[in-house]
Order: C-alpha cells, then structure tokens, then sequence
C-alpha cells in the first residue's frame, strides 16, 4: 500500500466532516444476538449433493437472508441468488430451517449467510452477518445541524480528530446520543464536537422505528507548514488495484460473484483503523447480495505502520468494482 499514500499539505485552519455511514447500520446489541445461535438441525450433509462446481469452473453457493422474528422460531428465509444444484441447495435450506435466536429481544434481526461448494472450500457457511433496519433508518434521512462546527481555534499546529457515534432512538424530533469513539485531542475539543452533533436529525424516522446509527469523523487542521499530515495520492482505484495494496487479501480462499450484485457498482472504503473497524460504503444505494463482499472488504488490513494508519484515520477511497467472478485463492 505503499504506493497508495503520498502527499502532504498543510492550512491555516480546514475543517472536514463525514457523515454518511449510517446505511441502517445494526447495533452491537443486535451483532451480539447473534452469539447466541443455535443450531437445532443436524449438521449440512452433502453425502447425497457432494460440493460441486458450477458450469463455469467456479465454486456453486446458496445466498440467504433470514429474518429472525421470535427466539423460538424458525427465520424467514429468502434465497437471494444460487447456482447450487437442487439437491444442494434444498440441504442448505433444511440446515438453516434449525437456526434459532434463544437470546432474541423484542425487535427483528435480519441477517445474511452464503454458502459456497467446492472441493477446496468448507461446506459450512460463510459467517452470518446481522443487517437491520428500514427505509426510516438510512442514512439518506439525517439532516445536518443548521450551524456550522466551530471549534476552539486557540490549537496552533495541530491536527485534531475525533470519531463520534451517533444513536437515534426517537422520532423525528428526538437529537440523537452521542458518544466520542476515539479522539486525540482533549476535553475541550470533544464537547465541541458533541454539542455539534447533538443538532443532527433524522426527519423522516417514527417513534418505534429501529434504531439509526451513524459515524461521523471530524478532522481539524491547524497552522501552516507545520501540520502536514498524509493522504492517499488516489482518490479513486479498481478492485483489483484495490486488493493488490492488502497483504491479507489472499489468506485464504475467496470466492464472490459479482454478476449478482449490480455490477458494475462503487464502493467507498475508509481507513477507521487503529480507532475502529474500516467501514466500506455503497454509493448510490444498498444492496443485500453485496453483504459479504462489503463485510470481508471492511475486514482487511491495510498493512500500514500505526504511526502512518493514526495520521490517515478518517480517509476515504473510492473503489471501482467490476462484473464477472472474482476468485482469491492463498498464495503459495
């Protein structure tokens, strides 16, 4: 990734705010429930439906989204895409029919699995990721607060961050709770970023709708030539080239199709780490297929020195992402 990351610049007083990941984002209470699966069915058996590629050399899979609606029962299931044969792909449905959520409160939790086949590839699920929320709970509904951020100014010849979450509860009215993720700067600076925030709002949500939550980075610059923090020399680059900056790409074996996902599509990639998680981001909308590609590209690891990844933290890439099969197998 070396490569990646030139540039430097400076200014006498930049601001720059991000708020656009929220894309009904699940809680960590709901990503917890999760823990508590159990798997009531008999393990996947393929004895009858050995693992098996497709017509195109490429491994087969069964795509499902499941909503968990009581602790006692069953998911809802949909297949979202498959080239398993019916054998398969009915062995697969049988085996998730046994999920259940014993430690399932009182709201839905929708989640995604694949499931992938062929000689080289484990037969029991990729992981199953929680996905929540609805069209009141995208990110499209905040509204900005109506005054612009205005931090201390008496800071020369820093750069100040702060990575903020905000929870939305309410209705349309309610300001959202707002807690300071991670930051390096102090006490003062944070309580100016909270009270900011605390102006957002979410006009199209009800009282009883689920939850909203959202990141959002501050970055603020301070002085002249002394503040000259790194940034990605690109702003936008391919998948592939993407990959090619992310020694964990090829650990192990990867397999996604990218014809089902409305191809082609963009997809905005953000360095969180060390702070938190890198985020990855649809632009121009959400799409369910696209699950476990996204969740496996917000895994990866840049590879950076830390000293490197604190002073980009908040940086984002546009990622171009092609049709047709996209296959990583380990090197070596």
């Amino acid at each position: 990734m070396r490569g990646f990351i030139v540039g430097l610049f400076g200014a006498v007083l930049a601001c720059s705010l991000g708020l656009a990941r929220a894309e009904d984002s699940p809680s960590p209470d709901q990503r917890g429930t999760l823990s508590c699966l159990v798997k009531t069915a008999a393990d996947l058996k393929l004895d009858a439906a050995p693992p098996q590629l497709d017509p195109r050399g490429l491994p087969s899979y069964v795509r499902l989204r499941m909503q968990f609606e009581r602790a006692d029962q069953p998911p809802v299931i949909e297949v979202l895409a498959s080239t398993a044969g019916e054998a398969l792909r009915a062995a697969v449905l049988a085996h998730v029919a046994g999920y259940r959520l014993p430690c399932l409160k009182e709201r839905p939790v929708a989640a995604f699995q694949e499931f992938q086949f062929a000689p080289d590839l484990p037969p029991d699920g990729g992981p199953l990721l929680v996905t929540a929320g609805s069209a009141s709970t995208h990110a499209s509904c905040l509204v900005p607060p109506p005054q612009p951020f205005d931090p201390p100014t008496d800071r020369p010849g820093q750069l100040l961050k702060a990575l903020v979450l905000l929870s939305f509860s309410g209705d349309a009215n309610a300001p959202p709770g707002v807690r300071v993720v991670k930051t390096n700067a102090d006490e003062r600076f944070s309580k100016s970023v909270v009270k900011h925030v605390e102006g957002t709002r979410a006009p199209c949500r009800k009282a009883g709708d689920w939850p909203l939550y959202a990141e959002q980075m501050f970055v603020v610059r301070y002085g002249g030539d002394q503040v000259k923090p790194a940034r990605f020399t690109k702003e936008r680059v391919s998948l592939s080239e993407f990959l090619g900056y992310m020694p964990d790409a090829r650990a192990r074996h990867v397999f996604f199709d990218l014809d089902t996902m409305h191809c082609p599509f963009t997809l905005q990639w953000t360095l969180n780490q060390p702070w938190a998680r890198n985020q990855v981001g649809e632009v121009g909308g959400r799409d369910p297929n696209r699950e476990a590609l996204v969740d496996w590209l917000a895994r990866l690891h840049s590879g950076l020195k830390p000293e490197l990844m604190e002073q980009l933290v908040g940086a984002s890439l546009l990622v171009d992402v092609p049709c047709g099969p996209l296959e990583i197998k380990p090197a070596g």
